[in-house]
């Protein structure tokens, strides 16, 4: 059993801007919300915008659980060129012809599915210790394994010329691990071309919509009229959001939380509260039904998050307690 004395466990959907990191944005979370304990569900680089699930204090227990959640996003892919980093901040590497509409629109029916993906060579997945992104900083060869992703759908939204698409903006709904910059490489190739990203969007994570995420209102809209604005970078849009607003949009993780994010629950019982707290052995009538197989998130009946415990075999243990 882990225990973990923290602040009220937290649920934050943030709105992350291009320009700052992904880590930029937890540095004002942590501030906004007075913990060192934030968990964030999934990174943005630092060219891309969109939404942050941030899990703090006692619910970053959760965080591997919500990391496996599908995500959708919005990206504008521009053909002709591909960049050392598959994104708008790189240097060039190759330069083609550009595809027609008709030409994109059947590649894109071949990435849907279970597909093989090459995560780029400038990501955070680490090879021997070190940042695969670092490595290649370094001049270091980089070699990363082909993975199966899944594509469940892929949209063409607007391109910019049928006849020869120097942008395209596409919708796609993908699983975990999958790299947008990755599948636009892809894709191109697959046509004998070459390609980027320009811009990108995660419009939401599992259940979790951009559109209810603190500081949505502050994002531009995303279509091609995106392009004729310089792509942010790390050193711009760096000032500090209001905090208080942070603070307003944090949610306490409630039961209601828990079951959107796909957690069996269950209530325990008010006198056995002290019996849980101390990690005594569970009985199953503490708490107000029977409990499922594998795991559930327990909660006081005043809707605190209390821990999670794990029906093995009809045999009940704690997987973690969060001491208030």
């Amino acid at each position: 059993m882990n225990e973990t004395k923290t602040k009220e466990p937290g649920l934050l959907l943030y709105a992350k801007r291009s320009g700052p990191t992904s880590f930029n944005a937890l540095w004002d979370i942590k501030k906004a919300l007075d913990t060192k304990k934030i968990g964030h569900t999934g990174t943005l680089d630092s060219f891309a915008e969109g939404l942050l699930v941030v899990l703090s204090n006692g619910a970053t227990k959760l965080v591997s659980h919500v990391t496996n959640f599908d995500k959708k996003y919005e990206a504008i892919i521009a053909f002709g060129q591909e960049t050392d980093t598959l994104d708008p901040l790189g240097t060039i590497i190759s330069e083609s012809d550009f595809p027609s509409k008709e030409a994109l629109e059947k590649t894109l029916e071949n990435f849907t599915g279970k597909i093989e993906q090459r995560p780029p060579i400038y990501s955070s997945i680490y090879v021997q210790g070190k940042r695969a992104s670092d490595l290649a900083r370094d001049g270091e060869t980089v070699a990363l394994k082909k993975r199966l992703v899944e594509v469940y759908s892929l949209e063409l939204l607007e391109v910019d010329n049928p006849d020869a698409i120097r942008f395209a903006h596409i919708r796609a709904h993908v699983s975990k691990g999958t790299y947008i910059r990755s599948l636009a490489r892809d894709i191109a190739k697959s046509m004998g071309l070459c390609a980027h990203l320009a811009r990108l969007r995660r419009t939401s994570v599992g259940p979790f919509s951009l559109e209810d995420a603190v500081f949505f209102e502050q994002l531009s809209p995303f279509n091609l009229s995106q392009l004729q604005t310089p792509v942010a970078t790390i050193k711009t849009n760096l000032e500090k959001l209001p905090w208080q607003n942070i603070k307003d949009a944090c949610l306490a993780l409630g039961e209601t939380e828990a079951k959107a994010m796909g957690f069996s629950t269950r209530i325990l019982k008010k006198i056995f509260e002290k019996n849980f707290s101390k990690g005594m052995n569970l009985e199953e009538n503490w708490f107000s039904s029977p409990i499922p197989e594998d795991e559930s998130l327990i909660f006081s009946q005043e809707n605190q998050f209390l821990g999670a415990i794990k029906n093995i075999n009809q045999k009940l243990s704690y997987s973690f307690v969060i001491k208030t």
